[in-house]
């Protein structure tokens, strides 16, 4: 199914009372999924003050449930599935269920008003807050903090173009289309004089930011690099020949620019990748790894992996994790197989077994958390500098410049400050150790 078609009123099922915008008055917003999802939830906050509504205070019925659905596994649309039953309960007034699972959920609710993503979702959610909820805009949008981040995700991307065998992305979102790069600049400045210190950049495929309008992605961060005020940028998921010698270049001449990378291996068979579609050899994938550790200094890397893809054999598993001790993750996300509808996998001969994969998923855990301890015990009796995002009874935790979850007893004016911590202990979770100071 097309992400751009509309979905059928099983769902979005025709609400007969006329606009009462002054019956919602607070909102509450669940999303699933990845940072682009995020981003998105972020802008629907902002939708929703700029009309006057507020965020329902702990223990408050909200007026409106949007629950921004992720569709990408199964136990995704499961989740989604729960959280839009719970808002149906939960909500005196309205319910708009938004994002990827859209489709997957019809005729699952009613009176439950629906936007799928896909080009136009923007205009789209608004056109259904102002034409089915009379809700019209009261003040300028305008950019505030990044709800519950000390770091914001800025979205630059969306869409793929790939088509990966197991993925029903593109046919939620479409085809990549990404925005200008003045536009991602003036929202970049908006989320730093709001006062956050690290941009993440994101997208469902960052890497193909550009490409249509002769730009290409190490463009776009060395330009973001130079924003004043800016302390760090992160890049979300790359492709591994998204990794080239002149994005590196980028990246090693900038401290902003922190040293960890996220490349989704997802097998490590080229039999198995070839199946997936993934574009590119075991032996490419590695290239690119020895690339960035030429170019930046110590990087860590972390991946996603599928286990249990049709036709995966246990060599084909072994290899897998014969790469991964290989590169060293600092941190494997772990998937079983899970067939989505309209892509070719769903239907790919040879399904492996169920107590096979499981089997498969235990031994990749317990090799992710081998890999994790050794990655952060490397940084036992060195210093790192931690953005610091919580705290709780006397004890703070943020992330280090690799993306390694830090804890350490401080003072709670610290949060949303970067601080410098000296490392004591580290196991699989993170690593442990005292404030020394501000860098």
């Amino acid at each position: 199914m097309r992400s751009e078609r509309t979905i059928p009123n099983r769902l979005s099922a025709p609400v007969q009372l006329e606009p009462r915008e002054a019956t919602v008055g607070t909102y509450s917003i669940h999303v699933l999924g990845c940072k682009v999802n995020q981003y998105e939830a972020a802008q629907i906050a902002r939708w929703l003050e700029s009309r006057g509504i507020r965020p329902a205070r702990e223990g408050e019925t909200a007026d409106l449930v949007v629950v921004h659905t992720c569709g990408v596994t199964t136990a995704a649309v499961r989740e989604s599935r729960e959280l839009l039953r719970a808002a149906e309960r939960t909500a005196s007034q309205r319910v708009i269920v938004s994002g990827c699972a859209v489709e997957d959920l019809q005729g699952q609710a009613k009176e439950v008003l629906a936007v799928p993503s896909g080009p136009g979702w923007a205009a789209r959610f608004q056109e259904c807050l102002e034409q089915k909820l009379g809700l019209r805009p009261r003040r300028e949008l305008h950019l505030f903090r990044f709800p519950n981040h000390t770091r914001a995700f800025l979205k630059v991307q969306d869409g793929c173009d790939l088509r990966c065998t197991y993925c029903v992305v593109p046919l939620r979102r479409g085809r990549s289309h990404d925005r200008p790069l003045e536009e991602v600049l003036a929202e970049a400045r908006g989320w730093i004089q709001a006062g956050h210190r690290e941009l993440v950049v994101s997208g469902v495929n960052v890497g193909l930011w550009g490409r249509r309008r002769g730009h290409s992605l190490d463009e776009l961060v060395a330009a973001l690099l130079e924003l004043p005020g800016l302390e760090r940028l992160r890049l979300s998921s790359l492709h591994p020949r998204d990794l080239t010698d002149r994005l590196l270049e980028v990246l090693a001449n900038s401290p902003r620019a922190m040293p960890q990378i996220h490349l989704p291996l997802q097998s490590g068979s080229d039999a198995v990748l070839r199946a997936m579609r993934r574009g590119y050899t075991v032996q490419q994938y590695l290239e690119a790894v020895e690339r960035a550790r030429r170019w930046l200094n110590e990087p860590a890397f972390t991946t996603d992996i599928i286990v249990g893809f049709p036709g995966e054999t246990e060599e084909d598993f072994d290899a897998t994790l014969n790469v991964a001790r290989q590169v060293g993750f600092s941190r494997i996300h772990t998937f079983p197989f899970a067939p989505r509808p309209g892509t070719p996998a769903a239907t790919a001969p040879k399904p492996v077994p169920p107590a096979v994969v499981k089997e498969r998923m235990r031994r990749l855990k317990e090799l992710a958390a081998d890999l994790a301890r050794c990655a952060h015990q490397q940084w036992c009796g060195r210093s790192v500098c931690v953005l610091v995002e919580e705290w709780k009874d006397g004890t703070a935790g943020g992330y280090s410049e690799r993306y390694m979850p830090v804890r350490f007893a401080a003072p709670s004016s610290l949060v949303g400050t970067v601080a410098v911590v000296q490392v004591e202990l580290a196991d699989e979770r993170g690593l442990y150790g005292h404030w020394v100071c501000a860098p």
